[in-house]
């Protein structure tokens, strides 16, 4: 007596099912790890979007989240599975399947953290060398080359000025300063540097030396020579053209500030000039 043949059992889950739920998962994983990788990006590329230090705390849940969307990607397309053996607390230590990508991909996420949005202040203190050339400060503005950013800033009372918001990657970099007066000047030259820095940092400031130049004409705009051009002390003729020159400081108070100018056959000339003046005429009238 034959035994029939028996019935191959039928699988738990039928394979087009065990198909449709890969497919859906794969979807999902896909889906996932494309907006993730576009939310890595934009903290990568600008790290001010976020208030300080979210940024770092984001990119880290971030990177948990892709490395498990990279883990489920991969056993749905390939079924794949890896092993790691080590060794951690005296034991031996084993990680399969899809876990050991998980793990690569957050260890990357530790070591190429996003960069920081932090950012710092910075104050600087122009020191004068006294009062009137503080008060000459007021009003004056002090400009600053942060990297490929040029700022400027207005000096404030007591030579104080503030630079705010400074990148947190530009600290420690040397940034050139110049000031911007037409009597004052920095002490240490017009190539000055600071070290950017959050704290305080200190400049000393000088009068400016004072060339003034001009010329000396007559009523029909021709230059005059021979004349003799007088202020503060200083004494100067001009040449063939009318043209003279004058070393001066720009710390000279207004009664000292009158420029005089006398030649023979013409009227005696007189008038104020503001410090810092750079070129002046003066037209003589004839007295014959």
């Amino acid at each position: 007596m034959s035994t029939p043949p028996r019935k191959p059992k039928a699988d738990a889950t039928p394979p087009a099912a065990e198909s449709s739920h890969s497919a859906k998962a794969l979807m999902a994983a896909a889906v996932a790890l494309l907006v993730l990788l576009m939310l890595l990006a934009a903290l990568w590329l600008k790290p001010t979007l976020l208030p300080p230090g979210w940024g770092e705390k984001l990119w880290y849940v971030l990177t948990v989240l892709l490395g498990f969307a990279c883990a489920v990607s991969l056993f749905t397309l390939f079924r794949s599975y890896a092993r790691y053996n080590g060794k951690a607390m005296n034991g031996t230590l084993q990680i399969g399947g899809p876990g050991v990508l998980m793990l690569v991909i957050v260890v990357l996420g530790f070591v190429l953290p996003p960069p920081s949005s932090t950012k710092f202040d910075m104050t600087v203190f122009l020191s004068a060398p006294d009062d009137k050339a503080q008060e000459a400060l007021q009003g004056t503005e002090l400009s600053m080359h942060v990297g490929t950013d040029p700022r400027t800033e207005m000096v404030e009372a007591k030579g104080l000025v503030r630079f705010v918001g400074i990148p947190a990657e530009m600290l420690g970099r040397p940034a050139p300063v110049a000031l911007k007066a037409p009597l004052l000047t920095l002490t240490a030259g017009p190539a000055t540097t600071l070290k950017l820095t959050s704290g305080a940092v200190y400049l000393d400031v000088s009068w400016k030396p004072w060339q003034l130049e001009g010329q000396v004409l007559d009523e029909k705009g021709q230059g005059l020579a021979g004349a003799e051009v007088f202020m503060a002390g200083q004494k100067a003729g001009t040449d063939t053209s009318g043209r003279f020159s004058l070393s001066l400081s720009t710390k000279l108070p207004v009664s000292k500030r009158m420029l005089e100018v006398k030649l023979q056959g013409f009227a005696p000339w007189r008038n104020s000039i503001a410090a810092g003046t750079e070129d002046v005429q003066v037209q003589l009238t004839r007295t014959q």
